[in-house]
This record gives C-alpha cells, structure tokens and sequence, in this order.
C-alpha cells in the first residue's frame, strides 16, 4: 500500500541531506509537514511558512512571514504540498524569492523556477491578454449556432413528427444548461410549467428518449455501489459534444467542472466502457466505469488546490471498501501523483493517454 508519509521523508532525506548544516524553511502546516519534521530532526528547520497563517506556532515550529524570512537570510525553501498545488504555492511566493535570491524546491529536489517557467513557455498563448485571445478564438471558429438543430434537432422533428418544435427546444436547452445534474422528466415537467408551457412528464420522457437515440445525450443511471443495485428516481444526462452547449446557449453560467466532467463522461462511453453514476452513503461517486472484468471508480473535480475540494472529492472513494482502482481527473498541471492509493491524475494528460 502506498505510504504518502514515507515517501516524502525517502524523497527529503535524497534531495536535502546536502543542506542538513544550513536553515531551511519548509512551506506548508498542515500534516505532510508535522509527519516530516517528526523524522527529520537532524535538520536545521528554521520554521514554516503558508499562505494563510502569518504567526503563531505549529508542529513546534514558528510560522514565518516575509520579513521574517528576511531577518533569517534563508535561502532555501522546500514546499511540502500535493502536486496539484506546488504550482500555486510557487506562483504566490515567486516574485518574493527571485527579488531575495531564495531558491525554491519541491520535495524531489525540482527548482521549480525551472520547473514553471519551462511549462509557461510551452503553453500556447499564455501570455497574451483576454482581448487577444478572443480575438484569436473567432478567427478560428468552426461551430455556427444552428449546428445543432440542423443535424439532429432537425431530423428527430421529422422523424418523430413533433408538434411543438419551440417547446422541443426548450428542453433541449434545460438539458443543456443541466448537463451532469440529476435530472427526472418530472423535474423538466414541472420547471417548463412554471414558465406557463402545458407538458406532461411523459412528453418529456419521450422527447429525452428521442434526443438520446439520436446520440445528443447520453443518459447515465444511478447505481447503489453497496447494495449493489439501480436506483431510478434521477438520472444524469451528458451532451455529446459541449460545445454544442456553447454555440446554442452562449458562455452564459459557464461552470468549468462540471464541462469537465460532461468531457470525461462522453469519453469514457467512446472508450467502450459501460458507465454509471455511483451512489454510497447518501454521498456520490461521479462515475463507476465497467469493462468485461475492469471496473474503476472516478471523480472529477476542475481544481482541488484547496484542501476542503480535495477532501470532498477523496473522501467518498476512500469510503470504498472493495480493491478496484480509484482515481480523481482534474486540472491539476502536475504529474499524476497518489494519496492513499487513489491515483490523482490532470485531465489533459488522462484524455491523451493510450
């Protein structure tokens, strides 16, 4: 099993035995730091720093603010974060310890003012502005607005023979806008009501069933993983391809993580596996992913940089108890790392692996 605490004390006492004569400051409170500094006692550890708390005392350890790291004339410091993060810390304290000649580590003993202004410049377009990018955007744009209706919406009008194309639409839009949501055709049923439009709940389950057939949705179910079983109150339902969602709806409400959960549900289904929504403990797993004997269970977040989202997003894997593979997919930018066996993977490097 994957011990994180002895990993990071392996990878310290590799990269720093070197620096054990010289103060050092590690950044980072939290238990990493106090499970690390109980085996590296040896070391001169002048004190800790974080982006937060600016005083006071933890792990026996003073906390340190700049003027602080000043007077000490340190010039290391280690950062002890998850990777996902290391890149944020860095940023926040850059100017800093470039302007003081302070350089700064990760625990594999990475510069990472290498590390980050290597990954800037292989970044397309990172340092142009807003206004150019979006410039930049619509010379290339390839979707019209009326993709949509004209290559599914309308053949499921004239294959279905649909009445009332307007009120087609608006459900087309409430699925689109409610992409990776709990849906029920009664939900729909009743939020069309209020908008003065007379629709039964079983129009709805027709209309849905149409879009899906047609491939614009794809409907996922619920599935009880301890009692081993569907549930059938709500369901999920993803757009084939978001951006139709954009070109009919505009940036409107634009919501990042759950786009990027849309992109991993649809991708999953094209990687052949049958995919479900998992439900334990009244908590939920974003998707539990089957394949002939494989089977994995995955959340997806757009950024866990803060403690709290990562803890939302483990926490519920961590409360399954049987062997399969468990794995979040977010933004990270960082290599794919583990925390208590559950792989922590960037979704740009998910998507494009084999």
């Amino acid at each position: 099993m994957y011990d994180e605490a002895n990993y990071i004390y392996q990878e310290f006492q590799k990269n720093f035995a070197e620096k054990k004569e010289e103060p050092l400051i590690l950044y980072g409170i939290g238990k990493r730091t106090g499970e690390l500094l109980e085996r590296i006692q040896e070391y001169q550890i002048a004190g800790l720093m974080d982006g937060k708390k600016k005083e006071g005392t933890i792990w026996d350890k003073p906390i340190l603010d700049y003027q602080d790291v000043l007077k000490l004339k340190v010039k290391t410091i280690v950062v002890i974060a998850r990777p996902a993060v290391i890149g944020v810390i860095y940023h926040r304290i850059e100017g800093f310890c470039t302007g003081n000649g302070i350089a700064v580590y990760d625990v594999k003993g990475n510069d990472l003012s290498e590390v980050y202004t290597n990954q800037e410049h292989d970044i397309p377009y990172f340092h142009q502005s807003y206004d150019d990018l979006k410039r930049e955007a619509e010379k290339h744009e390839v979707i019209s607005f009326d993709v949509f209706d004209t290559l599914i919406v309308r053949d499921i009008r004239q294959k279905y023979k649909i009445r009332n194309p307007i009120l087609m639409n608006r459900i087309v839009d409430f699925l689109m806008d409610n992409a990776s949501n709990l849906t029920s055709a009664r939900n729909i049923a009743d939020s069309l009501t209020n908008q003065k439009d007379k629709i039964n709940h079983k129009t709805v389950g027709n209309y849905i069933e149409y879009l899906c057939n047609a491939f614009a949705f794809y409907k996922l179910r619920r599935y009880d993983i301890r009692g081993k079983k569907y549930l059938s109150s709500s369901d999920k339902y993803y757009l084939s391809d978001h951006t139709f969602r954009y070109a009919k709806l505009g940036t409107k409400n634009m919501n990042r993580g759950r786009t990027i959960e849309n992109i991993v549900a649809v991708e999953l289904l094209r990687r052949g596996y049958e995919v479900y929504v998992g439900v334990l403990y009244k908590k939920e797993i974003d998707f539990v992913a089957l394949k002939r004997n494989e089977k994995i269970y995955i959340q997806v977040s757009d950024d866990i940089t803060e403690e709290k989202t990562f803890e939302r997003e483990v926490s519920p894997l961590l409360q399954i108890k049987d062997a399969y593979p468990k794995m979040v997919i977010a933004r990270t930018r960082c290599e794919e790392y583990q925390y208590e066996g559950i792989r922590v993977v960037d979704v740009a490097d998910w998507l494009t692996a084999d």
